[in-house]
This record gives structure tokens, C-alpha cells and sequence, in this order.
């Protein structure tokens, strides 16, 4: 005979030496709950048919930690334990499904088929079915709805959790008293505050919102013995970021009239054009191998807000320790004093699981300036969120972008692109485009140099492109490379991080075409002039070798680094102002002066040498 659910706890149970007390009834026993030091039974096991439900009365334990004091997982809770090839399966009146699944280690995983459309209620046609005075309760998952209809109670809940509920059809709800069953955990007060904006205008006189007097849920409540009499009364918070049912109708007036002004880059860093990027109050993404710089990049951001008397906060998903960021904000700014530091530089720990986006709304700052989410991979794994699912991206957005943004602060998530050669220039970076679909601001990309890569003790750089503008008030002051353009990459410019010297400089160039003759600009752009001067106007157009090139620039009594000269020639390349003819390997490597090379020479001043030639 098969091993019930209720029978394998009860098992588990007295292998451990816990106390069990018989009740009345054959389907349900109290017994000393084996996660706290209980010496009065307080722990309720009851069967379900085609599970059991567990809950501690007397100390709230979680059923999580239940089982794993009884050496189970809680899929075991289930007579048919689901796995990845047999998950339990909800399937809504308009065919979308959830899934329910449960790892080796017992951890849950939720999945979704079916997904295309508005998402809807569960059990919609019930719902609809119900006497227009009746109450209907609103739950958090579908197991609840299936313990309330168990009880005579009409019930439903929607998918995808909270950070989507306000994407969810309500409208069935419209004039109905709606009595909304509220989760004991930091993931339920953000549901109710969701749930209570999304409601706000439709439902009938006489809505609530209750929570369960015992237990975690509506199954904890109603195995301890209780009903719905019983549930206690609570009040859900109310978060700013989550818009209220009202009309959509927009005024196009400014549109039309032409006042309408969009959003301009204000925050972070200034290009060498003196150009910002990052858009206020929008959510941005910069996506780089490593190596590329992409770290410096972000800090180069915290360094400019932080000089500017603002508050910055980092999340970082990938490391415990601030030492390393602390580390780089010092060397780039040792203006910034430790009071500067300890004031206004907020340190997230990332360490453990954040419960929702009530949680991370916490510990945001109002007013903050710039957050910086590192480590978008390493978040979704965290969290058991695909990273190449559209659902991730709704889940991450509503967890760490919207907090920040609602605080009235600039979200900027970096990430890694898949390992995989092939998909190293995929725009979005990850298996799913909605990583650039959902963001309202700009999606960054880098690309390491290969000449002149960033390392220790030299002056490296990256390339940086932009490959998604909402706005388009960062592409237009792009360079246009054609074909670049016609793959949605537009060059903004280059990220240089020079540690060659005695102190360490992190500074992000302008595109040529940008550049104006009043604009601060870098030791390799200003090397690079001096080059097109010299090959221009004594070496005709062209060297024999990088070390022709060095020994014709002293001469001229240019002085130079090494390191910045390597860097130059990859400006000047990248520019389309020099060109690299196709030379056997292990060769000396020969340049030439390109036309728009030749127009630089000129726009300097001096007719160059080549021109000369060519007339």
C-alpha cells in the first residue's frame, strides 16, 4: 500500500520522538511541533485527501523549517510529491497554467504556460457565477482558493504574484464586497498594497482585507480549526509606485501644442562633452563581459553624484564585501572624506534573499540620487528567477527597479551577457528581449578594447554603445557608424580608466563628432591630434611601424606614455582617422592616415602632408 502524505509526517514524527495527541477526528492530530522547543502540542497536522497541511499554533514556525526538522522537504507534504516532470498544475479558465514544482532540496520553483494575453482571475467563471451579495475572497495562490472552496466559501487569485497583480483583469471584482486574505510574511504586505491600489475604485462598500489568526496562509488558518469568522482584521501599507485604477485617458495637448518636453540626462558621470547619460527616475541597464570595465563605469556614476552632495546606494549581488567598491570610489575621488562616505554612501547586504519589494523599499533612502543593482544574474538566481524569461524581468523590475524609482532615485542594473561566443552581441543580453523592452531609460553596452584592454598599471579602454534609447536624447549625440546603427548599436564613446600614473583616472570620452573646441578633453584624445599633426605634416600620411611612429613623435617633442599612445591609435581607429592594412602575423604593423583623418588634419589647422600629395 502507498505511503499517504498524512501517514509519512505522522511517521516522521514519531521517529523523532515528538508527542501525539489523538483528536476526534480521524484526519487530523496535534502534536509537539519539532522546529521550536515545544512542550505543549501546538503543532496541527491534518489531511487534506491529496495532501497535508502542517501548522505550528503556538510559535508561528514556518512550514519549511517543519520539514526540514523532520528530515523532509515539502514536496513530501504532497501524497504525489511534484517534481520538474510531474509539477501540480492550476489551470485558468483562459488556458493559462501554473505550474508548481519542487527541486531535489525541496525548494519550490512556480512556472507559467500559456501566457499571452491579460492575465485573468482563477476560477473566473465560479466567480462569475455568484450571487452579486456574496463575498468573494481574494488569496494569494491557488491552494488557498482550493481550501476556501473546500469550506463553501467563493474564492479566487491571480498569477504571477505580486509585483504583476496590477497587470491582472479585475474588473470581474467590479461592485462585489471583496474580503482580501492576506499572507503572515514581508511578500504579503507587498501584495496587499498592490492588491488595495488595483481595487481601490471598483470594489463594492463593505471590502477587507484579514490575515489568518493562525498560521502563514488561508490552509494554516483553516487546519488549525478555524474559519472564516475568525480571520483577524489588517490594514496593507500603501506604496507609491503602484498607480490606481483611474481614467486613461491622456492629454495630448502638450504634444500638439508643443510644450511637450522629454526627459533629460541629468544624472551620474559627464561625458567629455560634458554630456550626461543616465535619464532621472528611469530605469537603465548596462550589460558587459568582464574585464570590460563595467564596474568602473558604475562608479564613475557614484562618484559624480556623491561630489554633488547627493545620496547613492549599491546593491550588490555578487559580493558580500564593500571593501572592492570602497576601494575604487577612494582611488578615483580622495576628495571624498570617510564623514562624505559614511553619510551618504548606502551599502546594501545582498547576502540572503530580499522577502519582496516592501523589504528593498526600506532601505532606500528617500531622495536618493542613483542606485547602483549589481549583478542581475546573480539576483535572479537568488531569487529562482529564469534570467531568460520574460517573467524575471517583471519580477526583478517590481523588486529592486521600482522601489528605487518610487524613492525618487535612478536605478542602474549591470550584468553579464551569456558566456556562449555566438550571443556576445545580442542587444538585450540575456535569452529574453524584455530586458530592453522594460527599460524606460537606457540600455548601455561595452565592449573591451582589444589594442588597449583594461588593466593594472596602464591606460586601458572600452568602447561604450547605446542600444536602447526611450528617449533618444543619448542616441542623438552618438556617433553613426552605419552598420553599427543598423544593428541598434550607436558608439557613445569610450570608457578610460588609467592607472599608469600616481593617481588613478576613470574618465568617459565623447564620440569625435561630439566633441566641440571647448570641451575638456582627454591625454589620448589630445595625443591623438598630435599624431594626425605628425603624420600629416612629416611622415606623409603614413608609418612604417608603431616604433617609426614613437621615435617620429619625440622628435617632434611630443611627450607621451606608452600605455595612452596605445589608446590614441585605438581612438583614432575606432574614429575612422587611421586605417591598418592586412600585414603577415609577427610583422611590424604599418598605418595609414585615412581621408576623415586628413579632414582632422585640416580642422587642426594645417593642411596635412598627404593632402598636399593628393593636390
Amino acid at each position: 500500500m502507498i505511503e499517504t502524505a498524512f501517514e509519512r509526517v505522522i511517521s516522521a514524527l514519531r521517529s523523532q520522538g515528538a508527542r501525539i495527541v489523538e483528536t476526534r477526528r480521524r484526519d487530523q492530530v496535534t502534536a509537539t511541533c519539532p522546529a521550536h522547543d515545544d512542550h505543549d502540542p501546538s503543532l496541527g497536522v491534518t489531511d487534506r485527501g491529496d495532501r497535508v497541511l502542517i501548522v505550528c499554533r503556538s510559535n508561528g514556525c514556518k512550514a519549511k523549517d517543519i520539514v526540514a526538522a523532520l528530515d523532509l522537504t515539502l514536496a513530501d507534504l504532497f501524497n504525489e510529491r511534484p517534481t520538474y516532470s510531474k509539477p501540480l498544475r492550476y489551470v485558468y479558465d483562459d488556458g493559462r497554467t501554473v505550474k508548481r514544482s519542487y527541486k531535489p532540496d525541496g525548494k519550490k520553483r512556480i512556472e507559467q504556460e500559456n501566457t499571452e494575453g491579460t492575465p485573468t482571475l482563477y476560477h473566473l467563471a465560479q466567480l462569475r457565477a455568484a450571487p452579486l451579495h456574496r463575498e468573494i475572497y481574494l488569496v494569494e495562490g491557488e491552494e488557498d482558493v482550493h481550501t476556501l472552496e473546500a469550506n463553501g466559501i467563493v474564492a479566487t487569485t491571480a498569477p504571477q504574484g505580486a509585483p504583476s497583480f496590477h497587470k491582472v483583469d479585475v474588473s470581474p471584482l467590479a461592485g462585489r464586497a471583496v474580503v482580501c486574505v492576506v499572507d503572515r510574511d514581508e511578500p504579503g504586505d507587498g501584495w496587499a498594497a498592490q492588491v488595495r491600489a488595483k481595487l481601490d475604485t471598483i470594489v463594492a462598500p463593505g471590502s477587507r482585507f484579514v490575515r489568518a489568526k493562525v498560521g502563514h496562509d488561508t490552509s494554516d488558518h483553516f487546519a488549525a480549526g478555524l474559519t472564516e469568522a475568525d480571520f483577524e482584521p489588517y490594514e496593507p501599507p500603501t506604496v507609491t509606485d503602484v498607480a490606481v485604477e483611474r481614467s486613461r485617458r491622456v492629454d495630448l495637448k502638450p504634444w500638439l501644442d508643443g510644450t511637450y518636453e522629454p526627459p533629460q540626462p541629468a544624472v551620474g558621470g559627464k561625458r567629455g562633452d560634458a554630456r550626461q547619460m543616465l535619464y532621472p527616475g528611469r530605469w537603465h541597464t548596462l550589460i558587459a563581459p568582464t574585464t570590460s570595465g563595467k564596474s568602473w563605469w558604475a562608479v564613475w556614476h557614484v562618484v559624480a553624484e556623491l561630489r554633488a552632495g547627493h545620496t547613492v546606494v549599491y546593491a550588490h549581488f555578487e559580493e558580500a564585501d564593500p571593501g572592492g567598491t570602497l576601494d575604487r570610489i577612494r582611488m578615483i575621488a580622495p576628495d571624498l572624506t570617510i564623514d562624505d562616505l559614511i553619510e551618504r554612501f548606502v551599502w546594501l547586504d545582498c547576502t540572503r534573499r530580499w522577502k519582496g519589494p516592501g523589504e528593498f523599499a526600506r532601505e532606500i533612502p528617500k531622495g536618493v540620487a542613483l542606485a547602483v543593482l549589481d549583478g542581475i544574474n546573480a539576483a535572479c538566481a537568488q531569487h529562482g528567477w529564469p534570467v531568460d524569461k520574460p517573467e524575471a524581468v517583471g519580477e526583478y523590475r517590481a523588486h529592486f527597479a521600482a522601489p528605487v524609482i518610487a524613492a525618487g532615485g535612478t536605478p542602474l542594473s549591470l550584468g553579464h551577457p551569456p558566456k556562449a561566443r555566438d550571443r556576445q552581441d545580442e542587444r538585450h543580453g540575456y535569452g529574453s528581449t524584455a530586458w530592453l523592452d522594460e527599460v524606460d531609460g537606457v540600455g548601455f553596452r561595452l565592449k573591451a578594447s582589444k589594442e588597449s584592454p583594461i588593466r593594472r598599471g596602464r591606460h586601458g579602454m572600452s568602447s561604450l554603445h547605446v542600444v536602447k534609447d526611450r528617449y533618444g536624447q543619448v542616441e542623438q549625440h552618438c556617433s553613426t557608424d552605419e552598420k553599427a546603427s543598423s544593428e541598434g548599436w550607436f558608439y557613445a564613446g569610450a570608457l578610460h580608466v588609467d592607472s599608469s600614473g600616481a593617481q588613478l583616472e576613470v574618465y568617459c570620452s565623447a564620440p569625435d563628432k561630439a566633441a566641440g573646441n571647448d570641451v575638456q578633453r582627454s591625454q589620448a584624445d589630445l595625443l591623438g591630434d598630435a599624431v594626425i599633426q605628425v603624420l600629416g605634416w612629416e611622415m606623409s600620411g603614413r608609418f612604417a611601424s608603431t616604433r617609426s611612429l614613437e621615435n617620429q613623435l619625440r622628435a617632434a617633442g611630443v611627450a607621451f606614455r606608452r600605455e595612452t599612445l596605445d589608446v590614441a591609435l585605438t581612438i583614432l581607429q575606432r574614429a575612422g582617422h587611421i586605417h591598418w592594412p592586412e600585414v603577415p602575423s609577427r610583422h611590424p604593423r604599418p598605418g595609414v592616415i585615412a581621408d576623415s583623418g586628413v579632414l582632422l588634419a585640416e580642422k587642426l589647422g594645417r593642411s596635412s602632408a598627404s593632402q598636399d600629395q593628393k593636390t
